[in-house]
């Protein structure tokens, strides 16, 4: 991202009235302790770190193929960096647990087939027609208040699609009502896009040149199932808060 437009974000996200999700330091999680390892020890026991490195593990993973002859089946695979001055924490699976944390100037890696997991997170967009067929990524720095969900979409045809909207957690949330999708439109390889709102924060969303030794990398899948999933990275600037 150039300069200017960084600085035109972190501008846009000053005037909005809606001020930072964090300050430097703080871990968002429902933390009771830390342990010695760096590890956040929480209500629901262990909350790791993101993994480094390839190929995408654990909840940020999502690859698999249904059948043989669904060998083709599309999917996306990429990083996430966090470019905030606070821990972002990354949830995927839709249970409404944190997965992973993401600590400042750290990224970590995601791939996911499309179809094949059906979220059923409150926080995913039912307004996108494919949200069920989407992969899904939650992000917050604080769970208990409003969750920027990200989606992912491969199409069978046509080019791929990033969404995201904030989604309030819960009932007693002070985040204001959900907000529509906003959505990069199709995105060509070698483009990128910025997503921003008062609410969901800045977003930077490049989609890179299919790279087959890169997707099967970021995959851990060595076929050629994955050759053209779309690679698109997430750079978090900054998250909304209410």
């Amino acid at each position: 991202m150039q300069p200017l437009l960084i600085a035109g974000l972190a501008v846009g996200l000053a005037l909005s009235g809606c001020g930072s999700a964090g300050r430097s330091g703080e871990s968002s999680a429902p933390v009771e302790s830390v342990s010695a390892s760096g590890e956040v020890v929480g209500g629901s026991g262990i909350v790791k770190e993101c993994p480094e490195g390839h190929p995408a593990r654990g909840v940020l993973s999502a690859v698999t193929f249904p059948g043989r002859s669904s060998a083709a089946h599309d999917g996306v695979v990429g990083t996430i960096y966090n470019d905030t001055d606070h821990t972002i924490d990354v949830d995927s699976d839709g249970t409404g647990e944190i997965s992973c944390f993401l600590n400042p100037g750290r990224n970590t890696m995601f791939a996911g087939s499309m179809g094949v997991r059906e979220s059923r997170s409150v926080h995913m967009p039912h307004e996108v027609k494919e949200a069920s067929e989407m992969f899904w990524l939650y992000l917050s720095a604080r769970m208990h208040q409003g969750v920027t969900a990200v989606g992912f979409l491969d199409p069978n045809r046509g080019e791929p699609q990033v969404f995201a909207s904030q989604r309030v957690s819960n009932l007693y949330s002070a985040c204001p009502p959900d907000e529509k999708p906003t959505s990069t439109g199709e995105m060509e390889q070698a483009s990128h896009e910025a997503l921003t709102g008062d609410a969901i924060g800045a977003l930077w969303i490049e989609r890179l040149r299919d790279d087959k030794n890169v997707a099967r990398q970021g995959t851990g899948w060595d076929g050629w199932a994955v050759n053209d999933w779309a690679r698109i990275d997430l750079r978090v600037y900054e998250l909304g808060s209410c």
